[in-house]
């Protein structure tokens, strides 16, 4: 009978590779035409939206306008009493916005103050720092604008007969049902070959595993369903990418957890082959491993459902609310407290060169995951506009502080995630190429300096550049690893029949090999295509946002998410020397696992942001 289930899951491989090609095809081509869509759509001055000034001046309008004196602004008045950004007109979901950047440089809007982000109507009159300009919906010409009565009911009345061509996008077609439906099958099957795995005299455990993975389908479908009726213009696409990257990653958990080894099918071997009547000897192995496997998965399933539950409640808050951007500050001194505290409670392998781990309550927690997550928030506060050189050298010091410190732990693999994410938000936010190239340049310094001064760096390289040559203790996750990919083959040998014994660190540093072997190359491609479909979302987002925060925060964590696959997949495969990071929702650790939860919460809260007094 267990021979049936190995060659079930052999013959399953073709219908997971089907499956697969279809989703990320579709999700592609989605993302990339709604990611062109919008970008297009953005950078073009809406017809006949424009504003009004009294020297007859008419000026076009974006989908978002900063008017201020500094050079970054769309409309730039060089006044001194402009601040650099002083207001933003912006439009979302089809109405129209103005609010101010900074509370201590007012904005009137047709004679009264406001402080948070204000509709606008046609012929609204807007003053800010001394100037006045009309909010035009229409071809208004300047010697028919009444710029002394705020309330003329003529002026917004132009506004009626415009009709503004809409954005279109968070369509719900038929091909986002689709993809839907075919994660789901992707997902049941998987539940269905986990149950079958499992031996059948290990009943509790039988119902438990597949119970949970259901549990765990059951409420990530129910957000994909209900969060968007709450949520106008949440991106479902971004619940369908986590849905499939968490059900792979508890397949691979479950399936390395140790329910397809040796000693676990012997047991249940004795037990069936004596006609269900379990011997003592039977009996007590088979407790011995449910009680391995189900600690060994403990931390997983814990910070998953932990992960879980808060979601909802943090997209709701950061969608709703500008909680983000106050606490950016706080973050700020988080970051480096989190780095500090692991530097003196730490503990680890001393022979990766890892001290990364602080034991609470007999649990392993890893607060540098964290630590990513409040510096891409400080990053997105820094840079959501361009700043003074004042200002980037201060991110610089800041900066220079929180990557010392993971050089002191060490941590390197954060560095190579968070350098990465760091240039590419400079870069957009503020255009200065020449900075850029210097941070890369003292990238590469830094890559000198931990070679120089940290053992397990030197040892790590030296297993890399001889990966071809010979098999040394220093490389023989990697050769092992590709050896596994080799065996996979296109379609793979089928998820259970692979061979993740001898491979170190399988479940966690190595987890894309076995993947690569029992999913193929298609199936690998197909975890790849997805960390790209996050970051077109992220991008999407990007492009959309109504302010430089929400773009630049959005930015950095679909930014992450993509390095950190990069990075890991990478190493895995030998194509840069192995750093020990994880792969988001497929490696072993509660900490990453929950900390990604916690940073694609905010991605999505972010795809649904609204602000101010608009109509949610």
């Amino acid at each position: 009978m267990l021979v049936d289930v190995f060659e079930t899951a052999y013959l399953l491989r073709y219908w997971f590779a089907v499956l697969s090609v279809v989703v990320v095809w579709l999700m592609t081509k989605k993302s990339v035409l709604s990611l062109r869509d919008d970008f297009s759509y953005r950078v073009r001055p809406i017809p006949g939206c424009s504003l009004i000034g009294e020297a007859d001046f008419v000026l076009p309008l974006y989908h978002t306008t900063c008017l201020g004196s500094s050079t970054a602004c769309d409309i730039r008045i060089k006044n001194k009493d402009i601040a650099g950004r002083h207001a933003l007109i912006y439009r979302y979901d089809g109405d129209w916005f103005v609010k101010p950047v900074r509370k201590r440089w007012p904005v009137f809007l047709n004679s009264v103050q406001i402080v948070l982000a204000t509709p606008l109507e046609s012929g609204d009159i807007i003053d800010f720092g001394g100037y006045r300009v009309v909010f035009n919906l229409d071809n208004l010409y300047p010697d028919e604008v009444d710029y002394n009565n705020s309330d003329n009911d003529s002026l917004k009345s132009y506004g009626e007969a415009f009709s503004l061509h809409t954005l279109p996008y968070n369509k719900n077609n038929y091909s986002s049902v689709i993809i839907w439906l075919f994660v789901n099958l992707f997902a049941l099957s998987g539940v269905w070959l986990v149950y079958r795995f499992i031996p059948k005299p290990m009943s509790e455990l039988r119902l438990l595993l597949p119970g949970f993975m259901l549990a765990v389908l059951f409420i990530v479908d129910i957000y994909y369903l209900l969060l968007p009726l709450i949520l106008r213009g949440l991106d479902r696409f971004l619940f369908i990418v986590l849905t499939q990257l968490m059900m792979l990653g508890l397949f691979v958990q479950i399936r390395l957890s140790g329910i397809t080894g040796s000693g676990v099918l012997q047991a249940a071997d004795n037990v069936i082959s004596t006609d269900n009547a379990i011997s003592a000897e039977a009996a007590i192995k088979l407790a011995e491993y449910s009680r391995l496997i189900m600690g060994g998965l403990k931390s997983q399933g814990l910070s998953l459902m932990i992960g879980l539950v808060l979601m909802p409640f943090a997209i709701i808050i950061i969608a709703r609310t500008r909680i983000l951007e106050p606490i950016a500050v706080l973050c700020a001194a988080v970051t480096p407290a989190l780095l500090i505290a692991t530097l003196i409670l730490g503990h680890g392998s001393e022979e990766y060169g890892a001290t990364l781990w602080i034991s609470v309550g007999g649990m392993s927690l890893q607060l540098t995951e964290f630590a990513k997550v409040t510096y891409i928030i400080v990053l997105a506060s820094f840079f959501k506009t361009r700043p003074s050189l004042r200002v980037q050298f201060l991110f610089a010091g800041w900066a220079a502080v929180v990557f010392l410190l993971l050089m002191l732990l060490p941590d390197l693999g954060s560095v190579m995630i968070l350098l990465p994410v760091t240039v590419v938000v400079y870069v957009v936010m503020t255009s200065e190429y020449l900075i850029t190239l210097g941070i890369l340049m003292s990238g590469t310094a830094v890559s000198l300096f931990a070679y120089n001064v940290f053992p397990h760096v030197q040892r790590r390289l030296a297993g890399w550049t001889t990966l071809w040559q010979e098999v040394s203790d220093s490389n023989r996750q990697i050769v092992y690893g590709l050896q596994a990919v080799a065996r996979g083959g296109l379609l793979g040998r089928g998820l259970g029949n692979g061979s993740p014994g001898g491979i170190p660190l399988v479940s966690s540093d190595m987890v894309f090999t076995i993947v690569c072997e029992e999913l193929g190359m298609i199936g690998a491609l197909a975890l790849i295509a997805m960390f790209v479909i996050i970051w077109l979302r992220a991008a999407r987002v990007t492009v959309t946002a109504a302010d430089g925060f929400t773009s630049s925060l959005a930015l950095a964590a679909g930014t992450m998410f993509f390095c950190e696959a990069v990075v890991v997949m990478a190493g895995a495969t030998g194509l840069i020397p192995l750093t020990g990071v994880t792969l988001p929702f497929i490696s072993e650790g509660g900490s990453s696992l929950l900390a990604k939860l916690i940073l694609m919460s905010i991605l999505i809260g972010l795809s649904a942001r609204r602000t101010g007094t608009e109509k949610l």
